[in-house]
């Protein structure tokens, strides 16, 4: 018997290009916290990306 989830749910340790790679290729939905999520959540946070 194979069984395989359609959505998962994890916590910032999970985060990393590999898993949302391998979520897509096997048709699954990832809902996986950003790392930077508490973070971000105050007033004062800017992104400062590229």
């Amino acid at each position: 018997m194979y069984f395989r989830y359609l959505k998962i749910t994890t916590d910032p340790g999970y985060e990393s290009e590999e898993n949302y790679v391998y979520t897509k290729e096997n048709g699954q939905l990832s809902y996986i916290k950003p790392a930077n999520y508490e973070i971000a959540k105050k007033r004062g946070y800017q992104y400062k990306g590229s």
